[in-house]
């Protein structure tokens, strides 16, 4: 179905188009147009190019004659080399591959690279010691925006693969510490810092990985506490974007103050409250967890895999510092770093 319609839409485009009639080279030119190409022919027994409109444009040709000479000083001096070996392998009378392509940069016009790809096929004449290679033709196409899309891709294949071993890594260092520190309730402590790490992750990806809004990552980490948020919950502060690697560690730390009020703090009774506040003062910025109202509360008799990532894990990622009180109201955490460290800019 989808081939008759594009069949029948061709037929009314040439039904409508008044120059159907259009001589060969017409119809030619319009397809070339079409498919954003731009020909040209190659002499090579006066190394002469002649170039079209399009050519032209996407060379900056100042002419429509140019010397293979003059036509090199437009290669990128890193492809020179190569676009020569091309060329040599085109015009060679020995070379049973009549039909090339080659692809590579043009000097920089206006401080921006640009890549573009050729297709040549070559015309020989006479046969044996005799032959030589008579002309060249073929066709040219800017892919700047190709080979920029790719380094993008190749960029973020990077990024995904070092994020990947971050993440496992991250991963492995909980594992090990929960099953060692508290291996009573390992499967629970476990699947709910999987489970944290797994919101973190969403928010990373519904930002394309470009930056998490901090109101945004505390939410997600007070998840299970949403019922409480307003009443006993009080998250304030400007809307700022944290850096990726930053919103995984502040993230964790945030989940394990959570968890540390759901079990013996401002979560634990009715009347506790907790202010998550955050914001810059110059060039420095600060995340603050205070509880209130709390049962009485004093510093683990043990240093745990909770209070590692509270503290040295969330001062490592931003080059930071925390200051963690147990207050007798209930715990105060304020970690404090540069906010070039921290936020997105």
């Amino acid at each position: 179905m989808p081939s008759q319609l594009g069949a029948n839409l061709m037929i009314s485009v040439f039904m409508d188009n008044p120059d159907r009639s259009a001589s060969p080279a017409v119809r030619l030119q319009h397809a070339l147009n079409a498919a954003q190409l731009g020909s040209w022919y190659l002499d090579p027994l006066r190394r002469v190019f002649l170039l079209d409109a399009r050519t032209k444009e996407i060379f900056g040709a100042p002419e429509n004659e140019t010397t293979v000479e003059e036509f090199m000083t437009w290669v990128h001096s890193d492809d020179v080399e190569r676009v020569w070996a091309a060329y040599r392998a085109a015009i060679d009378a020995a070379e049973v591959k009549r039909r090339y392509a080659s692809e590579f940069r043009l000097q920089p016009r206006d401080g921006k690279v640009r890549w573009v790809q050729t297709f040549g096929l070559a015309y020989f004449e006479d046969d044996g010691r005799g032959r030589r290679a008579t002309s060249v033709v073929g066709t040219v196409s800017d892919i700047t925006e190709r080979k920029e899309r790719e380094e993008r891709e190749r960029l973020l294949m990077r990024e995904v693969d070092h994020r990947a071993k971050n993440m496992l890594s991250v991963v492995d260092a909980m594992a090990r510490q929960t099953a060692t520190i508290n291996p009573e309730d390992f499967l629970e402590r476990f699947s709910k810092r999987i489970q944290a790490l797994s919101a973190n992750h969403d928010l990373l990806i519904r930002n394309y990985w470009q930056g998490v809004d901090v109101e945004d990552l505390v939410r997600a980490q007070l998840a299970q506490f949403a019922g409480l948020v307003r009443s006993h919950i009080f998250i304030y502060g400007p809307k700022l974007l944290l850096k990726p690697a930053c919103a995984q560690a502040i993230g964790l730390a945030i989940h394990e103050l959570a968890t540390n009020a759901g079990k013996y703090g401002a979560f634990a009774t009715a009347a506790g409250r907790v202010d998550v506040h955050w914001g810059t003062d110059g060039d420095t910025f600060t995340i603050s967890w205070i509880e209130r109202d709390g049962p009485p509360v004093s510093a683990p008799k043990r240093r745990g895999f909770g209070t590692i990532v509270i503290e040295a894990m969330a001062e490592h990622s931003v080059d930071g510092k925390v200051d963690l009180q147990y207050a007798p109201s209930g715990a105060v955490w304020h970690l404090t770093c540069p906010s070039a460290n921290a936020l997105e800019r």
